[in-house]
């Protein structure tokens, strides 16, 4: 059950480590993820790069863009976090790694 007073955070990333398991970058967004309700990275990939869509980490939710262009990138990270807002509802925060390349 999601804890509504706690934080609910989007953000935007190319902390691709982030999709491994057992790197410094996961175990660094773990750490975040406990202080919050939810928190959903979506990271800048490209298709050849490889890595799932989808993982979770108890309430540390990982998004792979898997795009083939650079564009789409951008395009389908503004995808997935408008799907996150339309299916889970409520206040959000929204945080980008560098806000003038996201």
């Amino acid at each position: 059950m999601k804890d509504e007073s706690k934080l609910q955070l989007i953000a935007i990333s190319y902390a691709k480590r982030a999709l491994e398991t057992g790197t410094r970058e996961r175990a660094r967004m773990l750490a975040y993820a406990e202080s919050m309700g939810e928190y959903h990275l979506i990271v800048f990939t490209r298709k050849h790069d490889g890595y799932s869509a989808y993982v979770q980490d108890g309430n540390l939710h990982l998004y792979a863009t898997n795009t083939r262009t650079r564009l789409g990138m951008m395009w389908q990270a503004f995808k997935i976090g408008r799907r996150i807002l339309a299916q889970r509802g409520g206040d959000w925060v929204v945080s980008s790694q560098d806000p003038f390349e996201t």
